[in-house]
């Protein structure tokens, strides 16, 4: 069915102060209200109770809030680029990091806790070498009994179908979970908008989601009065480690979030509660 959205977007404008506004764009998806209604409930926020948040990795583009919280030896990174920021924190914290990029020849640098292979994720069944499923990883490396492991993957919208396939047995070896989902706003399929909600339950199952920001570099539409980017960045915590407040409310973007394009006002997602999107 297609559906006529509002949205918007940020403008470049000489003479205003900040030097942006927020204009008004009108578009067409193939999508309806409910999906993006059914889409922010998969995204029930919660407060985690005697923990605080650190940035690990870089100013803008490239940092992620999570709790600072680090008691496991082993972490894994996919998508790098050009930037092991992230990578690097977590070294410092005592993890050997397990990075898989395809699309790069070389790291920007090297260190002893950097393993690099030139490997990504496959996001459907018959896909072959260089990309994998995450549990031959995790296979590959002997890390199939590991626990208290952390995950970081940005992958450009392969993560739906990766993360499709995952065992959520295998999910609870880590501790945190930072994840870049993509694609929230196009002409999706049936199928499609299937396995983002999917995916998303499946990640509630084992894991709180703690954190959501907004990336700034892309679209947002505004449905039932929620603002929904195109691309939200998400850290989740293991259920079995950690306790939350259920009720409270959690007002985005927090304090230590960060534009990911800083010449350009954040995406302000407001007061959430875990119920998600109003009727």
């Amino acid at each position: 069915m297609n559906i006529h959205f509002s949205g918007n977007r940020y403008v470049s404008v000489s003479g205003v102060e900040g030097g942006f506004i927020s204009v008004p764009v009108e578009i067409d998806l193939d999508a309806s209200v409910d999906f993006y209604r059914l889409l922010w409930q998969e995204l029930p926020i919660v407060n985690p109770l005697g923990k605080s948040f650190c940035r690990i990795g870089r100013e803008y583009d490239g940092g992620y809030l999570m709790l600072d919280d680090f008691h496991g030896k082993v972490a894994y990174s996919f998508g790098i680029n050009t930037d092991v920021s992230w990578d690097e924190d977590i070294a410092n914290r005592g993890y050997d990091v397990y990075m898989y990029d395809h699309t790069i020849n070389a790291l920007p640098y090297e260190r002893k806790e950097f393993h690099w292979f030139k490997k990504g994720l496959a996001d459907k069944a018959g896909d072959e070498s260089p990309l994998h499923f995450l549990d031959w990883f995790l296979w590959k490396n002997q890390h199939m009994q590991e626990e208290h492991m952390l995950l970081k993957m940005d992958v450009e919208g392969a993560e739906w179908g990766g993360l499709e396939q995952v065992n959520p047995l295998l999910l609870t070896q880590f501790d945190q979970i930072v994840l870049e989902i993509h694609d929230l706003i196009k002409a999706h399929t049936d199928q499609k908008r299937a396995q983002i909600l999917s995916v998303l339950h499946k990640l509630n199952q084992t894991h709180y989601l703690v954190h959501v920001h907004g990336n700034n570099c892309g679209f947002a539409l505004t449905v039932a009065g929620q603002v929904i980017p195109d691309t939200l960045e998400l850290t989740l915590v293991n259920k079995q480690l950690y306790s939350v407040d259920m009720e409270a409310a959690v007002i985005l973007p927090r304090e230590l979030d960060q534009a990911n394009d800083p010449a350009r006002p954040d995406y302000v997602l407001g007061e959430q509660r875990r119920i998600g999107l109003k009727s």
